[in-house]
């Protein structure tokens, strides 16, 4: 009777194991699901889709946007352009350019997305001297007016950025130039203005 019980113990544990075992998966996949909607959760936590990015601004704490002032949005994404050879100094023009862009059309975004999968990287032909190296992308700002962008970028603090309709193509936005650590403001041996000693 003993081997009995032992038998059945062991033919009840494999059933509660293959049982979570099969159950685990739609739990997974219902708890993933939701957190994947693009929705802000009760705590202020939602899942960007374009960037693959989780912003968090819960109740009573600090912005997601905190280090920088108000009137900078939120840019998501945009760290992946550095695995693409773009520096940080044109980063930095890059999301210039955008506050830009937002202060000529009085939008003002307050988050900036950029998606990941559409990062398309084409380098400057050496043969060319007006040649430069370029990115395109798809950008969204604040979740719902999406553009295609194009970023030409030649020394490692200036970029030009382009705006287009993603429907028609038609060009929305031009920057210009944006060189953040322009002649006057660089010190001229390789150090950015927030590097150097204040005077």
């Amino acid at each position: 009777m003993a081997l009995n019980f032992r038998e059945n113990g062991r033919t009840y544990l494999l059933i509660a194991v293959v049982t979570v075992l099969l159950i685990a998966p739609f739990v997974y996949l219902a708890v993933k699901k939701g957190n994947l909607s693009g929705k802000t959760s009760s705590t202020g936590e939602y899942y960007d889709k374009n960037s693959g990015e989780t912003v968090s601004n819960p109740a009573g704490k600090a912005p997601e946007n905190f280090g920088g002032t108000a009137d900078h949005p939120v840019y998501l994404g945009f760290s992946k352009l550095l695995d693409i050879g773009v520096s940080k100094y044109q980063l930095e023009a890059l999301k210039y350019a955008f506050e830009q862009y937002g202060k000529s059309s009085n939008q003002s975004p307050k988050e900036v997305s950029l998606t990941v999968d559409s990062i398309h990287s084409t380098l400057h032909n050496p043969s060319d001297p007006n040649s430069k190296d370029t990115v395109t992308f798809d950008v969204t700002l604040d979740r719902k007016q999406a553009y295609k962008a194009k970023v030409e970028y030649s020394d490692i603090t200036a970029v030009r950025l382009y705006l287009s309709d993603p429907q028609t193509g038609s060009l929305i936005y031009d920057s210009k130039i944006v060189d953040r650590y322009s002649s006057d403001d660089y010190g001229g041996d390789g150090t950015p203005p927030e590097a150097r000693p204040k005077q």
